[in-house]
């Protein structure tokens, strides 16, 4: 039997019932607490005693009481019990409705399932097929663990598409900046490599190295690319070194025109700051001092 807590109470098609209109006070207020029993129990009794001790009513006053309530009940074929016939409506539709939600989530969870099953399908179905073909276990606990693990397995495969690097990039660069990238916890999707490498596809055609690019990037801690800077120029299959800006080259000359000045001069060597190439055409390059 439903025992749902609660019911819906439409006050107007209450007051407009012509039974209740005729009942006092007295019988309204025993009329409530009978159909409220028979929403929890489903039925009353049909012994008037019985009823009087649910309402709180002596007998006698019960009998007179019952004459105007015995109309909004309906006594069963086993004369027992009697039923309330708005309120029996009330609990079918509670429970068509029930039904209702049940069986559209039923079929919505189909319908994702089958959705999942469809594209998961082309990447694992020989997987599947196998596993399936596989005898049981002997045991039924290691049956259920099998069970479990295979359709964790089944959630967790996705179709994966191989990515064509183009002839310029070399996959071992290519995996260093997506290594880069996992290391920063942001992992690149198949789209987003198709774009970085759209991106480094603009660049080498403006004259960046691409290995210079990339390493730019994991260097400085960029999840992007860019153009190269003046320092990374050379980058990517040369020596790594860099040319000297012009505030470097003014502050080497300053400083060999005063070891000169103060006869502390020493030979001027190539590379003295490490990674830098000296302009060849430095006025003082060939002052050397033996």
């Amino acid at each position: 039997m439903n025992k749902s807590p609660a019911f819906q109470f439409y006050p107007a098609e209450f007051l407009a019932d012509e039974n209740v209109t005729l009942m006092s006070n007295q019988e309204l207020g025993c009329y409530i607490k009978l159909i409220c029993f028979c929403w929890r129990e489903g039925s009353i009794p049909s012994d008037l005693n019985k009823i009087a001790r649910l309402c709180g009513e002596d007998g006698s006053a019960m009998a007179q009481l019952w004459l105007s309530l015995k109309p909004c009940f309906e006594l069963q074929e086993d004369k027992q019990r009697f039923l309330h016939p708005r309120l029996e409506k009330e609990r079918k539709k509670q429970s068509d409705f029930k039904k209702e939600r049940s069986e559209s989530g039923r079929k919505g969870a189909q319908r994702k399932w089958d959705a999942v099953s469809k594209i998961n399908g082309s990447a694992n179905g020989s997987a599947n097929g196998s596993a399936i073909n596989q005898p049981l276990a002997n045991h039924g606990s290691s049956s259920s663990s099998s069970s479990s693990t295979s359709y964790k397995k089944k959630r967790d495969i996705k179709p994966l598409t191989p990515l064509d690097l183009p002839d310029w990039l070399l996959p071992e660069v290519w995996q260093e900046f997506t290594d880069h990238r996992k290391a920063l916890k942001a992992p690149m999707s198949l789209v987003a490599q198709k774009k970085a490498i759209n991106e480094l596809h603009k660049l080498r055609n403006e004259g960046h190295k691409v290995e210079a690019v990339l390493n730019q990037s994991i260097v400085h801690g960029w999840k992007g690319v860019f153009p190269v800077r003046d320092n990374f120029q050379n980058n990517g299959g040369s020596n790594g070194k860099r040319k000297e800006n012009s505030g470097e080259q003014f502050a080497r000359w300053s400083r060999e025109s005063m070891e000169r000045a103060t006869g502390k001069q020493r030979p001027i060597e190539k590379d003295i700051t490490p990674g830098v190439d000296y302009n060849p055409l430095d006025p003082f390059s060939n002052d050397l001092v033996n």
